[in-house]
């Protein structure tokens, strides 16, 4: 009877979870602001099954004369799962590390995943994809599958333009905040930094020409777009 008890409780944890799942999605497409607890259930749902775990082990066991082995079992077993799942992307982020010497600006692909490299941290790499997206992946999922782009003059272009900002900031404040802007997009491409030259001025205004490499017309306007918006 005891184990038919903790087999009715576990399956109404199980439906209780999914049914407020269900009910949170239903309540993010009315307030975007509880998209967060999406992010928060599968935390919420481990500490829950982790206490019935223990709940049902105490329920069951509590007057046998190995209930202690199996606590200490079950508690040495948790632990080395749990040490296991953040080291294994620090280990694997060493070996990926001195294996592959990719630098920042490089092209990289992974699977159908490729984009600019961004930064390597520990325990992942954060990559810029050429539609404007930011993604971190894990080391413990790359694998020899990950391959430098060569980068083709012919497959790019390289973009001089003019631009007029309002004196919003000081000349040389400015065109800092431009490299800044142009050396983080995610649609500036190859290693070549991209060049700000001050060129006039009037009352209201700072002309520069500014040479950045993109790989398209599009990504070229996405890139003006930001420079606008940040000097408004």
């Amino acid at each position: 009877m005891k184990i038919l008890f903790v087999i009715i409780i576990a399956l109404s944890v199980l439906i209780g979870m999914r049914v407020i799942r269900l009910v949170i999605r239903q309540l993010i497409k009315k307030y975007s602001i509880l998209k967060k607890l999406l992010n928060l259930i599968p935390l919420a749902g481990f500490i829950i099954w982790l206490i019935l775990l223990f709940w049902a082990i105490n329920y069951l066991f509590q007057d046998k004369s190995y209930y202690n082995v199996i606590i200490i079992s079950i508690i040495v077993v948790l632990s080395l799962t749990i040490g296991w799942f953040f080291l294994k992307d620090i280990i694997s982020g060493v070996i990926f590390r001195m294996q592959n010497n990719y630098s920042h600006g490089e092209f990289v692909q992974f699977g159908k995943i490729s984009g600019r490299l961004n930064e390597m941290q520990l325990t992942h790499i954060s990559i810029h994809t050429t539609d404007g997206k930011s993604i971190k992946i894990p080391y413990s999922r790359l694998s020899n599958e990950i391959i430098s782009l060569k980068l083709e003059s012919k497959s790019y272009d390289h973009n001089r333009f003019i631009m007029n900002v309002n004196k919003k900031y000081p000349r040389k404040e400015t065109e800092d905040l431009m490299i800044t802007e142009l050396n983080n997009s995610p649609w500036r491409l190859g290693s070549t930094l991209p060049q700000v030259k001050f060129l006039d001025e009037d009352q209201a205004n700072y002309s520069f020409e500014i040479q950045v490499q993109v790989r398209n017309h599009k990504h070229l306007n996405n890139i003006k777009n930001i420079l606008l918006k940040k000097f408004l």
